[in-house]
């Protein structure tokens, strides 16, 4: 519900949680109120901009975000 512009997010395996991390993007937007946000990853397509949920490959993949914060 705090995921903001500039976190990572993390992906791993179907089923998500407990698993081994496999993918990071960048989260580049973030609609709060509908529980959604687009994400920057590279693929096999390339470097690409994705919507969670609504790139159903990723939907049952979450795992978790974060923020890195510098020491400026």
């Amino acid at each position: 519900k705090d995921l903001q512009k500039g976190a990572l997010v993390f992906f791993g395996p179907r089923g998500g949680r407990g698993k081994p991390i496999s993918h990071v993007g960048i989260v580049t937007d973030v609609d709060a109120e509908k529980g959604s946000f687009n994400f920057i990853h590279a693929s096999r397509r390339g470097v690409i901009v994705d919507k969670y949920p609504d790139a159903s490959y990723y939907l049952k993949r979450y795992v978790s975000a974060c923020r890195i914060l510098g020491t400026e």
